[in-house]
């Protein structure tokens, strides 16, 4: 479903989904592939607008709940990467090897 699609008929999309989501139903599509080539060769995959709206949700509730520990953590860490940039791959203090537990934290 296209942006457009979806937003003609915005109120009935959202009480469907709202639905789908309270009934467990929920169900994401297919994944839109496509291919870009600057600043080099990149396979993107692209999720479904309805999807993305489920995925906006879920991230503007469940950020608050996160964001104080992973907040807690980059400090313990001095991480160099920031939580509030939206860093997907956050860097890792070099004194800790990657196989030891954070469990003490």
């Amino acid at each position: 479903m296209s942006l457009h699609t979806f937003n003609f008929s915005l109120e009935q999309e959202l009480w469907k989904l709202h639905e789908e989501l309270a009934a467990g139903a929920y169900q994401p599509g297919r994944y839109f592939n496509f291919t870009i080539y600057e600043p080099k060769r990149r396979l993107i995959s692209a999720a479904p607008y309805r999807d993305r709206v489920v995925h906006h949700a879920l991230h503007n509730i469940l950020e608050p709940i996160f964001d104080p520990t992973l907040r807690l953590i980059e400090k313990i860490l001095d991480s160099h990467g920031s939580v509030a940039d939206h860093l997907h791959h956050p860097s890792i203090h070099p004194s800790i090897h990657p196989s030891e537990s954070l469990s003490a934290i």
